[in-house]
């Protein structure tokens, strides 16, 4: 890939521990670009940079924990998709933020740092990088103690990637909407089973009352028919 030109290296916004810079995309040449990074080295040593020093890539990518054990003088801040990356915009370094992995740590109002971004294409098993110095920050002049803590393995911090305010809420709405439906139905449900459990009820009372009605007619006629044998039979032993 092709970086595009900077004019300048002066950011545009800086604080004790951020320090905000223009994203340009980089052209491809062949091969697309797999994916934009971010890196942040220490200056630990004072040096005259002169325009014929080669800038050299970082292909090794260290995290800001490993760095920290590993005394590296740079890190990995940011590693971002080309599809966020369509066209020109701002980042901020130090926001206290993870991109694909990577802790974009705040930076320390005592150190120096350079800023580099580089763009990554990988094709037939083969990586090609190239970067750009971006800008640069010098040491503050603030005397209030700085404290960085770092997040131990698995600990999250906010990730660039997390739902935006307006997606959460969305997906809230047709959660609620989910769980609404659910509920009419259940209640469409047992109301139509209390429907047929009362006719079941009414019915089973309608043949209970016929079958009662039933009885008591054969036994007033079996009683009616018992009295009129005897009858005859009392009227046959006065004949006698």
């Amino acid at each position: 890939p092709s970086m595009p030109e900077y004019e300048t290296e002066s950011p545009l916004n800086e604080t004790d521990t951020t320090i905000t810079v223009l994203l340009k995309p980089a052209q491809s040449r062949g091969a697309p670009v797999s994916a934009y990074q971010v890196v942040v080295q220490e200056e630990r040593k004072q040096k005259v940079r002169r325009a014929t020093d080669v800038l050299e890539c970082f292909s090794i990518p260290v995290s800001f924990r490993n760095a920290s054990i590993l005394n590296s003088p740079h890190y990995f801040a940011a590693e971002l998709p080309p599809v966020s990356l369509a066209v020109v915009q701002p980042f901020t370094i130090g926001d206290n933020k993870t991109y694909n992995g990577y802790w974009n740590a705040p930076l320390s109002p005592a150190k120096s740092y350079s800023i580099y971004f580089q763009a990554l294409s990988k094709a037939n098993g083969e990586t090609k990088i190239n970067c750009v110095r971006l800008a640069s920050k010098g040491r503050g002049q603030n005397t209030t103690p700085y404290i960085l803590v770092i997040p131990s393995e698995g600990a999250s911090t906010q990730n660039s990637n997390d739902i935006e305010p307006e997606k959460q809420v969305d997906s809230t709405v047709k959660m609620a909407g989910v769980i609404a439906g659910i509920l009419m139905f259940v209640i469409i449900l047992l109301g139509v089973l209390l429907t047929f459990k009362r006719r079941e009820i009414h019915t089973w009372r309608t043949l209970s009352v016929g079958r009662n009605a039933y009885s008591y007619s054969y036994y007033l006629k079996l009683a009616k028919k018992q009295k009129e044998t005897a009858n005859s039979s009392t009227q046959r032993e006065m004949g006698l």
